[in-house]
């Protein structure tokens, strides 16, 4: 009797498929243990700099995970130019600046988001799918000769924000200061904003020069900037009226000629107040002098819709307007109960 479309496997195939298996288990453990007697042996480390090598080939740094010879074949042998594995057949593309792409799913979506474009001098664009002007040239050669068009930036260096692979890993982007770094590391540190409840505008910065890391030729990051400026510019003017209305603007530093606030009264404002942002209308609300919080700065434990303006915390209180902010752009309103307002008459 038949048993439906139920696909019978055949006991050869695999019994076969079980040896194959078997058969580069042992290969991978043989290699892996040939690999750690050398590096047991050969790895060695400059007792001045520091510099580990191996005292057999002289490479630097030592071939972690490889004989000598394994890792001279593996020079030599094709690699995918994002997870560095060896290339069996061909490769996810067949256009030539993508020759050497696996098919990992992973290598393929950052393939889909490089440029597609090689160079006049030859090698590969690190740069990003669609931007109007391609990235300096990252490879070796070509910085050796002039450094300055990438700020000596290699295509093996790491990126300054995420500093866990090169930028030559990933498409890669150079924001107006210069230094580059991996476009998703840029647009995600942007999304993220700051890092705690109180609003602060280091995230937007480069890790490298502590300029914005403004890059207009990505459409993406330069929607996100527009955002943060839009805040950052709202705070601004709220922040100098706020700072005339506590007086702080008769602070000594403000006018002593040696101390980095004099005559800065933005800057000043910026850094002893704090504001936040209202989770129901979006909106950034003074919450107090930064002095006052310092205990918890950065904590990250903390329920953004716990975040509310008096504008909108007001919102669900019936009763009389009891207090209007003489801050001319801070104000917010709040409302007491009725029922507090009867009582107030009867003191009367």
């Amino acid at each position: 009797m038949k048993s439906g479309n139920t696909p019978q496997e055949n006991p050869t195939t695999t019994k076969e498929t079980t040896k194959e298996t078997n058969s580069q288990s042992i290969i991978e453990e043989e290699r892996s243990r040939k690999a750690a007697e050398h590096f047991a042996e050969c790895r060695a480390r400059c007792p001045k700099c520091g510099t580990n090598f191996c005292v057999s080939c002289l490479t630097v740094p030592y071939h972690i995970g490889f004989t000598c010879g394994e890792f001279k074949a593996y020079q030599a042998s094709r690699k995918c130019r994002y997870c560095k594995e060896k290339i069996k057949g061909e490769g996810a593309s067949s256009l030539p600046v993508f020759k050497d792409v696996c098919k990992n799913l992973e290598c393929v979506q950052l393939m889909q988001k490089a440029c597609d474009k090689i160079l006049p001098c030859g090698h590969t664009c690190y740069g990003f799918r669609g931007e109007k002007e391609c990235l300096p040239c990252l490879n070796e050669e070509c910085v050796k000769k002039n450094p300055q068009p990438t700020h000596d930036t290699k295509e093996d260096d790491y990126c300054p924000i995420c500093y866990t692979s090169g930028v030559g890993d990933a498409p890669s982007i150079k924001p107006q200061c210069g230094h580059i770094c991996h476009v998703d590391c840029l647009l995600n540190r942007l999304r993220k904003r700051w890092p705690g409840p109180r609003i602060t505008f280091a995230f937007c910065e480069c890790p490298v020069c502590r300029k914005w890391a403004e890059a207009p030729q990505s459409p993406e990051v330069a929607a996100e900037m527009k955002q943060i400026k839009d805040t950052f510019e709202d705070i601004r003017k709220k922040a100098v009226d706020r700072l005339k209305y506590e007086g702080l603007d008769k602070d000594k530093r403000l006018h002593d000629p040696s101390d980095k606030f004099y005559n800065n009264f933005e800057e000043y404002a910026l850094t002893r107040l704090s504001y936040y942002m209202c989770f129901k209308c979006k909106k950034p609300y003074f919450g107090g002098l930064k002095s006052c919080e310092n205990v918890n700065e950065g904590q990250r434990d903390y329920k953004e819709s716990d975040l509310v303006c008096g504008a909108c915390a007001s919102d669900n209180i019936k009763g009389c307007l009891l207090y209007t902010s003489p801050s001319p752009r801070d104000r917010q309103k709040s409302r007491m109960p009725s029922s507090a307002c009867k009582k107030k008459k009867k003191k009367k």
